[in-house]
């Protein structure tokens, strides 16, 4: 147990007997037979830290140091850093491991003179991450909990993306996993923990020093006497060089305290050399006329020399001054502007929004606001690589700047986001004709380091002071119209409307139902059979899903796909179809149906997956199914992304035994000469050419299809027959295969397998 302080009187007669004998006298008050308890961080490298059932690092090793020059007995322990704050808060301990003084430690804690500075910066694994001021909302950084870190980290760039760990061991396999972007603290302490991992070289800063903090021993706030003792203690390690010697061992650098001790020398050494001449100058008055003048001579030189050196110097610090002028200037410019494309950041975007709404009169013009987000663009960055997209970024930059109006401002305000700012406006038929400009950008094809990139965007609009009040407004009402146009496809414009966050509410309700869809068992997959044209036997069967909600009921495919794939839940979707449809095949093994092809739509994101082959053939091998017993439909927008791999990946599936098939036929731009690189077996017909059959030239147009699908030999498919007038055409025409309602409805495999048993055939 801790012993109570002693009494004055005893301190007095304590401190006579020290004289007496010689040993060091406390100054701070203190009692020799006093047992002081201090608590450590056990997990803080190189401060402190357990090592084989022992503590150990610079902190503990300082203030045993301290306590055997102060003769006080010192018990330590190692604990939880969060657990050693609130014991010293509740003054269970008297001391704890080295920390940043704070105005809410200063409430229960006392402060030792500073004992380390810490750098803080970033750290990254690899060179995964190409670390951006601007894109620091964009980052999962890793940071120490019940550390200081958090509260630097917002201070310095506002509300981020924090993952805390108890431990920063945690942290770093966290970072090389990929479970995080970065981490947030103090150089020291990670690099040890990178090596400790085996990441040295690997988990490394990806930035300079962002703050310099200087450490202390944090002291019970009721104990005076033991602050007074620590930096008397401190005191005698500094001037005898232990303290120096301490942190070379642990931290591998000099000191604060020497680099100040060698500053003060070198100024000391500067003023000895001027008195030094001035002394020179005052003997030189008293010797002979030859001799002084020799002398002065010689001072003369001194000083002219001494002029050399500090002109010297004074040039170098204004070099500095120069310097840090321009860092200044670039700090500026960086927090202001895109690394990448130069163009103003969100930040400077809304700079200008509020200059903009404060200067206008809005009851003479408006204020525009366009928010533009590409479509798809994770995928070019997956497939082509990050550099592929930064240069189409740009590129798409440079070509807006030509578009952009007189009074204009266009920035870069998210990793696939612009957006431009338009002053001004008393007629919106100019807004109107901007957006048109941009998305015919968009829609040209470009070439971008050797490949051929296809990208569309979303764009949303809104206005001050009709849609909003504010700039913040603006750009919320701007990003709810932005959504509810890439919900309605490609290269759609949208104005914001009062009841546009009522549907954009709806479409982020699906999103989340449809996450747990899977998870709910709320998917169907229903089967409509393909017909041949010959005979009217089915020939095959195409998958489509379907999704029962609990409250809703069946929710349209029309509704739910396009949010799908949207957010990038389509991929899962289309993963749970396969291995439904594979138990489905299982399950009709012993019926008419055997054998039978089934056709799965297959998404752009799902075939340029890099696992896509590989997934689909264990799926294939673990439950027993034969590839071959599908056929995989694939759009031309698809094939038309990165063509050389898709063709690649394509080749793969037929090598395995799937057919392939090319969907809505007609409606993209395949050339003759595209159409025969493509290994696919099967042309389909999108409906929208079959419901215009009642016209003459529209019939001649899927007369032609057909024909040409033939010459290249293709089958055809025929989709959305609805009529049997439209059955009759498409006969003639030699059609080989025809789906739709006048023969079959989607239906489940329960319905299906009556249809086929009643008919006694496929």
């Amino acid at each position: 147990m801790r012993t109570m302080l002693k009494t004055t009187v005893l301190k007095a007669v304590i401190g006579g007997m020290i004289l007496a004998m010689g040993l060091p006298l406390l100054t701070s008050g203190m009692s020799q037979e006093e047992r002081v308890f201090y608590g450590a961080d056990r997990e803080y490298p190189p401060w402190s830290y357990e090592s084989e059932g022992a503590l150990k690092g610079f902190d503990v090793t300082l203030l045993r140091e301290i306590f055997r020059e102060i003769s006080v007995p010192l018990s330590m322990e190692g604990m939880e850093w969060s657990q050693a704050l609130s014991t010293i808060e509740n003054r269970e301990i008297d001391i704890i491991s080295s920390l940043m003084k704070t105005e809410e430690r200063s409430e229960f804690l006392l402060f030792s003179k500073p004992i380390a500075t810490i750098e803080n910066t970033f750290f990254g694994f690899q060179d995964r991450v190409n670390f951006s001021v601007e894109d620091m909302a964009n980052y999962r950084i890793g940071v120490g909990l019940a550390h200081e870190d958090a509260e630097i980290l917002e201070d310095l760039y506002g509300q981020v993306e924090k993952v805390f760990y108890s431990n920063l061991s945690d942290a770093v396999q966290a970072l090389a996993r990929g479970d995080i972007d970065l981490i947030f603290g103090e150089t020291q302490t990670l690099r040890h923990y990178a090596i400790a991992a085996g990441f040295q070289g690997e988990v490394k800063p990806v930035a300079p020093a962002i703050v310099l903090k200087e450490y202390h021993y944090g002291i019970r706030r009721d104990r005076p006497d033991l602050q007074a003792a620590i930096n008397e203690g401190l005191e005698v390690l500094i001037k005898n060089g232990r303290y120096e010697t301490l942190y070379r061992q642990y931290i591998h650098q000099p000191s604060p305290y020497l680099i100040a001790q060698q500053q003060r020398q070198t100024r000391s050494q500067r003023l000895l050399a001027a008195m030094g001449i001035l002394m020179t100058l005052m003997v030189a008055r008293y010797w002979g006329k030859h001799q002084k003048m020799m002398e002065l001579q010689g001072a003369y030189e001194q000083i002219k020399a001494m002029e050399a050196v500090m002109g010297d110097q004074l040039d170098q610090m204004k070099i500095q001054q120069q310097t840090l002028l321009e860092k200044k200037e670039q700090l500026k410019h960086m927090a202001f502007h895109d690394d990448l494309t130069t163009l103003p950041n969100l930040k400077a975007m809304k700079a200008f929004m509020t200059k903009i709404i404060n200067e206008i009169d809005p009851i003479e013009e408006e204020v525009a606001f366009l928010l533009m987000d590409l479509d798809n663009f994770k995928s070019i960055n997956d497939m082509y690589g990050h550099h592929v997209g930064d240069e189409l970024l740009k590129n798409l930059a440079k070509d807006m700047k030509h578009v952009l109006p007189e009074q204009g401002f266009l920035a870069r305000t998210g990793g696939d986001e612009f957006s431009i700012c338009v002053p001004g406006i008393r007629n919106r038929h100019g807004v109107t004709e901007l957006a048109e400009s941009i998305n015919e950008i968009m829609r040209a094809p470009r070439r971008v380091l050797g490949v051929q990139v296809y990208i569309s965007a979303g764009i949303g609009i809104s206005f001050y002071p009709a849609d909003a009040v504010d700039e913040d407004t603006m750009f919320a009402s701007a990003e709810a119209a932005m959504y509810l146009a890439k919900g309605k496809g490609r290269h759609q414009v949208e104005w914001y409307s009062n009841e546009m966050h009522q549907r954009l509410w709806q479409r982020m309700e699906v999103e989340v139902d449809l996450r747990k869809a899977i998870f709910r068992n709320e998917l169907k997959v229903h089967y409509q059979p393909i017909v041949s044209a010959r005979d009217e036997s089915i020939m095959g069967l195409e998958a489509l899903l379907r999704w029962e909600h609990p409250q809703k009921g069946m929710v349209s495919p029309a509704v739910f796909i396009p949010v799908a794939e949207e957010s990038g839940e389509i991929v899962a979707l289309g993963w749970w179809s396969i291995g439904q449809i594979c138990r489905d095949i299982h399950y009709w093994e012993n019926t008419l149906l055997k054998q039978i092809r089934v056709s799965v739509n297959l998404s752009l994101d799902q075939l340029h997956h890099p696992d896509f082959i590989e997934r689909f053939h264990e799926t294939c091998q673990n439950m027993k199914v034969s590839p071959s017993c599908f056929r995989f439909e694939v759009t031309e927008s698809v094939t038309m992304a990165n063509v050389n791999e898709t063709i690649h990946r394509l080749k793969q599936l037929n090598a395995m035994g799937c057919e392939l098939s090319l969907d809505d036929f007609g409606t993209g731009f395949s050339s003759m000469s595209y159409l025969q690189q493509l290994p696919v077996q099967e042309l389909k017909i999108d409906k929208s050419f079959i419901r215009k059959m009642t016209d003459k030239k529209s019939r001649e147009i899927v007369s032609t299809m057909i024909h040409m699908a033939h010459v290249l030999g293709k089958n055809v498919v025929a989709e959305g027959v609805e009529k049997k007038e439209e059955v009759d055409w498409l006969k003639d025409f030699q059609c080989d295969k025809i789906q739709g309602y006048y023969y079959h409805r989607p239906m489940p495999l329960e319905e299906l397998l009556k249809v086929v048993s009643a008919n006694g055939k496929r």
